[in-house]
């Protein structure tokens, strides 16, 4: 399979010579430290002052490992509530430790919460940032409170388990940890006059003068054909109608071996008329 490797970012040069794409299977690709967590939802302004709102999510180190990062929003006032932080159980800094909201229920507590103080073994000290604005932010509406982590950015390391084809040709490798990475693009070559391939053998062909020379792109585009995505290619015959030469063919034989037959009798009767 011949077409084009993706760089490190992903990109892929379509304008590049074309080459044998190898799926590297077993392949790493590395941890990522977390760097944003997003915390959004409600934290009901019909609580009474004391009232404590916990949410956790996972986080991961430098190293790749996670650590279970748990949040906890404790009202102070009719508007404000303090913030307390702990990852594995040890309390972190979070900076601000408290958030207000105005009268309309947004926020106004301006800047994502910083958390930093925690170190694992054998890693870089853990700091990162707590997203609590924007559409999907914090809010002080009535009713009850929905607030909770709904996603960070940190992930395990893991190894290239699969992968799949799209109908555009390029090839989206599936980590063990989630994550998924474009590899490559298959390639397409078009000619200009198709029936003068050269038959070399094996289903091969090979250009050749009355075939022009090989239009290389990726599927779909210009006189290329496209792809399937995870399709298997039928026959390219009608089989009803092979099916049916088939038993014209049968039948034809077993009609030409009656007539040998039939031909072997009489002159087998008239072998025995002689004598």
């Amino acid at each position: 399979m011949l077409g084009w490797v993706a760089d490190g970012a992903g990109a892929i040069d379509v304008n590049a010579p074309v080459e044998p794409i190898s799926i590297p299977i077993g392949q790493m690709t590395p941890a990522r430290a977390t760097a944003q967590v997003q915390v959004g939802g409600n934290l009901s302004a019909d609580s009474d002052v004391g009232t404590a709102v916990d949410t956790s999510i996972t986080v991961y180190d430098s190293l790749g490992d996670p650590h279970t990062l748990q949040l906890a929003f404790t009202k102070t006032a009719a508007n404000t509530w303090d913030v307390v932080a702990s990852i594995d159980g040890t309390a972190v800094t979070v900076s601000p430790a408290q958030v207000t909201f105005g009268t309309d229920g947004t926020l106004t507590t301006s800047g994502p919460l910083a958390v930093s103080g925690f170190t694992p073994a054998g890693a870089d000290p853990m700091a990162f940032d707590v997203v609590i604005d924007g559409s999907s932010g914090l809010v002080q509406y009535g009713g009850p409170s929905t607030a909770e982590a709904t996603s960070q950015d940190g992930r395990a390391s893991g190894v290239l388990r699969g992968f799949a084809i799209s109908d555009d040709g390029t090839i989206t490798g599936q980590f063990s940890n989630g994550e998924t990475k474009v590899l490559g693009a298959v390639a397409i070559a078009s000619f200009s006059n198709p029936a003068g391939l050269v038959r070399v053998g094996n289903s091969n062909y090979s250009a050749s003068v009355n075939s022009g020379e090989a239009l290389i792109g990726p599927p779909g585009t210009g006189p290329r054909g496209s792809l399937t995505a995870g399709a298997l290619e039928m026959s390219n015959v009608d089989l009803a109608q092979e099916f049916t030469s088939l038993i014209v063919a049968q039948r034809g034989f077993q009609a030409n071996a009656r007539v040998i037959s039939a031909s072997d009798e009489i002159l087998a009767d008239l072998v025995n008329l002689k004598r």
